[in-house]
C-alpha cells in the first residue's frame, strides 16, 4: 500500500513531458520532494538523501541503474539507459514506501514495461538527434505469449566529426528484450534483458578548448538478466518469484591538463546476484496481507590509483590506492498488513528484518501508514517508518575500519491530502 508520497504516470505522459526526451529520471525531477544538481546528470536527490539512496525495479526485478555513464557508488548517471516507447507506467515513491522493498532509504521506482503485441509480429526504426535504434515484437509460437527487443544507438560523436567541430560527444547504446509465457491459466513466466555501453574521451587540446581542468577517458558497461515466476492462487492471491544478475564494468584514466600528472587510474566490477519472493493473500473482507524475502549476494573488484592533488584550502593530499576485492551478502524478510477499518478508514502496518552479512546483526523497520476519506472530495493520509540500508560497497571497500560504522538509518514521517476540485482536477 502506498498511501503517501506516490505519483503514478504512463508511458505516454513521459513521453510528452517537456525537456525531458522521454527520460523517466529528468521527468521524476520536476515532481515535489526531489531536486536536480545539474542539467547533465539523472542524480535524484529525494528530500536531501543521497542519490545512492533511491531503488530501481523494472518487472518486479532489481536493477541497480537506469542510467548511462552510471557514477560509481550512486545511481546517477547522465542519460536515461530505458527506452520511454517500452514503458507501461512508472510508479514513484519519495518516502512513507511499504517494508516490500528493504535497503533503501530515499525512493522507490518501480516501472512496468509493457507486452510485445501477442497478434501480429511488428517491427519499428526511430532516428532523432539523440541517435538510431529500432524495436520488432510479435506473439510466441501457439499465443501463448509474446517477446519484444528494442536496440538503439547514439550518434552525436558522429554528427560532431561531420561537422567539424571541437566539442566532445559521449558514445552510448543499449538493449532492451523481454519475453513472457502463460505457461497455465495460472502461471506467467517472464525473462528481462537489459544492457548499456557507454564511453567518453577527449585529449589534452579538446579539453583546453572546453575550459575542462583535466582529460582522458571513461568507459562503463552494465547489464541485468532476470526471470520472474508469477503464480495465482485463485481469488486468495498470488506469488511472485524473481531472480536475476547484474553487472556493472568501469574503467577510468584523467590527466591534469596543466602538467598531464596523473589524477585517476582504474577500474572495477561490481556483481551481484538477487533472489526476491512477494506474496500477497486476501485474509478477510477488509485485509489483506504481503509477505516474503530477498536475498543479496554481491562481489565486487576495485583497482585505483589516485593522484595528489591540493583541497580548495590549499592543503596538500598524498596519492593513494584502492584495491579490494569485496563480497557482502544480505537477507532480509518483510510483512505488510493491510486493514479497512471502517469503508473510509485504513490503515497499514508493515515490518522488515534485515540481516547483512559484513556487519552480523539484525535490523528490524517498523511502518505504519493510514489514509482517512473524509467525504467523496478530500482525502487525507499519513506515513511513518524506519528505514535502513548498506553502505555502498565502493565506500566499505576503501578500509576495513569502515566495516565497523553503523548503518545509515532514515525516519520517514509524511502526511498529505487530496481534494478533488473539479471531477477532471485533483489538488495534492
Amino acid at each position: 500500500a502506498q498511501p503517501v508520497s506516490s505519483a503514478l504516470m504512463n508511458g505516454e505522459e513521459i513521453r510528452r513531458a517537456p525537456g525531458s526526451v522521454g527520460d523517466v529520471s529528468r521527468v521524476l525531477t520536476a515532481l515535489p520532494s526531489l531536486a536536480q544538481v545539474s542539467d547533465n546528470a539523472n542524480d535524484l536527490f529525494v528530500r536531501g538523501g543521497s542519490p545512492f539512496e533511491n531503488g530501481f525495479y523494472v518487472d518486479e526485478i532489481q536493477v541497480p541503474n537506469i542510467n548511462h555513464f552510471p557514477a560509481i557508488g550512486s545511481t546517477g548517471g547522465a542519460i536515461g539507459i530505458l527506452n520511454v516507447d517500452l514503458i507501461e507506467d512508472v510508479r514513484f515513491s519519495a518516502g512513507g514506501f511499504s517494508a516490500t522493498y528493504g535497503n533503501r532509504m530515499s525512493s522507490v521506482v518501480d516501472i512496468q514495461l509493457r507486452e510485445g503485441n501477442r497478434d501480429n509480429a511488428e517491427t519499428r526504426v526511430q532516428a532523432s538527434f539523440m541517435g538510431f535504434g529500432g524495436t520488432a515484437e510479435g506473439p510466441l509460437a501457439g499465443g501463448d505469449g509474446s517477446w519484444l527487443v528494442s536496440v538503439r544507438k547514439s550518434f552525436l560523436d558522429l554528427l560532431v566529426d561531420a561537422m567539424g567541430s571541437s566539442g566532445v560527444a559521449p558514445r552510448y547504446g543499449d538493449l532492451h528484450a523481454k519475453a513472457t509465457w502463460d505457461v497455465t491459466p495460472r502461471d506467467r513466466v517472464g525473462v528481462l534483458a537489459l544492457a548499456g555501453n557507454s564511453s567518453i574521451s577527449f585529449n589534452l587540446e579538446e579539453a583546453q578548448d572546453e575550459g575542462y581542468t583535466a582529460f582522458g577517458d571513461q568507459g562503463a558497461k552494465q547489464a541485468t538478466v532476470g526471470a520472474t515466476w508469477r503464480r495465482l492462487w485463485g481469488q486468495r492471491g498470488y506469488s511472485v518469484l524473481a531472480v536475476s544478475a547484474s553487472g556493472e564494468w568501469g574503467d577510468q584514466q584523467a590527466q591534469r591538463v596543466l602538467n598531464g600528472d596523473s589524477l585517476l587510474f582504474g577500474n572495477h566490477h561490481e556483481g551481484v546476484v538477487r533472489v526476491r519472493n512477494v506474496n500477497r493473500l486476501v485474509t478477510g473482507d477488509r485485509s489483506s496481507l504481503n509477505v516474503g524475502f530477498d536475498l543479496e549476494l554481491e562481489r565486487s573488484r576495485y583497482f585505483y590509483t589516485y593522484g595528489a592533488f591540493d583541497d580548495r584550502l590549499g592543503n596538500g593530499v598524498p596519492g593513494r590506492e584502492l584495491t579490494n576485492d569485496w563480497e557482502d551478502s544480505r537477507i532480509g524478510a518483510f510483512a505488510t498488513q493491510v486493514w479497512r477499518v471502517t469503508p473510509k478508514l485504513e490503515v497499514t502496518g508493515g515490518l522488515r528484518a534485515d540481516r547483512w552479512g559484513a556487519s552480523g546483526g539484525i535490523a528490524l523497520s517498523p511502518r505504519l501508514a493510514s489514509t482517512l476519506s473524509l467525504n467523496d472530495r478530500l482525502t487525507l493520509s499519513a506515513s511513518v517508518g524506519v528505514f535502513r540500508q548498506r553502505l555502498p560497497s565502493f565506500i566499505l571497500a576503501q578500509d576495513p575500519a569502515y566495516e565497523e560504522l553503523d548503518d545509515p538509518r532514515a525516519l520517514h514521517a509524511v502526511g498529505g491530502m487530496r481534494y478533488l476540485l473539479t471531477p477532471s482536477t485533483q489538488l495534492t
